[in-house]
This record gives C-alpha cells, sequence and structure tokens, in this order.
C-alpha cells in the first residue's frame, strides 16, 4: 500500500509544473495569443535560476535570474 501511496504522490508532484504551465498556455490563447514555448519557458528560468544561485550563492539572486532568464526569453519569442 504504501507503495501506491508513494507513486501516486510522486505523479501529482512530477505533473503539477506541466499542469500549470498548460494552464498559462490556456490563458494565453484564450488572450489571443498562441503561444507553445511554455515548457521552453520553464527550461530557461530553471537553467538561469541554477546559475544565478550558483554564481551568488543565494537563493534570492537565483529567482531574480529566473525572472529574467523567463522575460527575456518571452522578449525573443515576441520580437522574432
Amino acid at each position: 500500500m504504501n507503495i501506491v501511496i508513494g507513486l501516486i504522490v510522486g505523479m501529482i508532484s512530477g505533473a503539477t509544473p506541466i499542469l500549470l504551465a498548460a494552464l498559462g498556455g490556456t490563458l494565453t490563447f484564450y488572450a489571443g495569443i498562441f503561444n507553445i514555448a511554455m515548457e521552453g519557458m520553464m527550461l530557461m528560468a530553471a537553467f538561469f535560476a541554477v546559475l544565478g544561485s550558483f554564481l551568488f550563492h543565494s537563493w534570492v539572486i537565483g529567482l531574480v535570474c529566473a525572472i529574467a532568464g523567463a522575460m527575456i526569453l518571452a522578449l525573443i519569442f515576441i520580437f522574432f
């Protein structure tokens, strides 16, 4: 029984980021913008979060770098 509960918890925690990205994609679709780069923006933000945290030894700077990285990717998506 513990294996089944652990499997269900793992599935829910693993699917949550993808579901949140799908929800964001749905909202942008209803706003009239077709955006298929949600998972790429999440990966870019995660990369810059790790890079910023590693370089500056601060999770706050890592969070700022994650936001900046996702914003830069969104700007590239908007203009090109």
